[in-house]
């Protein structure tokens, strides 16, 4: 199950330069998208991601 340590983690990644990242929770059907400067976006059940220009 994912955490608050996982998200943190992400956090992290986004204070050291990633520009896109995904947090996958697959028992939930959940996609957490982290970007720079931008809120958390969750995905309920996405069929398809993009990495848009990433």
């Amino acid at each position: 199950m994912l955490g608050e340590k996982t998200r943190a983690k992400m956090r992290e990644y986004m204070e050291n330069g990633t520009k896109l990242d995904w947090l996958i929770n697959r028992k939930k059907r959940q996609v957490e998208i982290y970007q720079p400067n931008q809120d958390t976006e969750i995905l309920e059940n996405p069929q398809t991601l993009s990495g848009e220009n990433v």
